[in-house]
């Protein structure tokens, strides 16, 4: 079963995190489709909200997720299909986990072969997920089988003042 490694970052470091690095680049990509969804129907009556929505879903898959909770920590379930281990980032703070997952697929003529149609692309994913109490990152094991990508993590020993997300952070959020 393969492993995936898991970036753990402390509160209060700002570091680049491997799972949020395009998510700046993400977000202006997808405000920019929502309004030209609004200005595909004419600006006029609609919800922005459903043109956001509908813009994230061309834009960038969206990893479903399932997160379970238990006296000592949590376990969290992403699903992933169509992807490899190695095209998974994941990151956890104390505060929260993400995972980005990014396949190329490719395709190349054999010699004497020409090209008539070509539908493979980028394939991409995201998730976020808070954590309802502080975590501890250093105890954080994953996991992926079956399209799924799961992980625990205990919760933090001690519980103080929610800081600054570090994922957060990075997402530009």
């Amino acid at each position: 079963m393969p492993k995936l490694t898991i970036t753990k970052i402390a509160v209060g470091h700002d570091v680049p995190l491997p799972a949020c690095l395009r998510v700046s680049d993400l977000s202006r990509a997808i405000e920019a489709r929502a309004y030209e969804i609004y200005l595909e129907r004419g600006g006029g009556e609609g919800d922005p909200l459903d043109d956001w929505i509908q813009a994230e879903r061309e834009k960038l898959g969206h990893a479903r997720a399932n997160l379970y909770e238990d006296d000592t920590g949590y376990r969290a379930e992403f699903q992933v299909p169509g992807f490899e281990p190695d095209e998974i980032q994941v990151a956890i703070s104390p505060l929260s986990v993400g995972l980005h997952a990014l396949h190329w697929a490719t395709s190349t003529p054999k010699p004497g072969e020409e090209e008539v149609l070509h539908e493979f692309s980028e394939h991409e994913a995201y998730r976020q997920v808070a954590f309802p109490t502080p975590v501890d990152p250093n105890t954080a094991e994953g996991r992926f089988e079956d399209g799924v990508f799961r992980m625990t993590v205990s919760k933090a020993q001690a519980v103080s003042a929610r800081e600054e997300d570090p994922l957060a952070k990075g997402a530009g959020a």
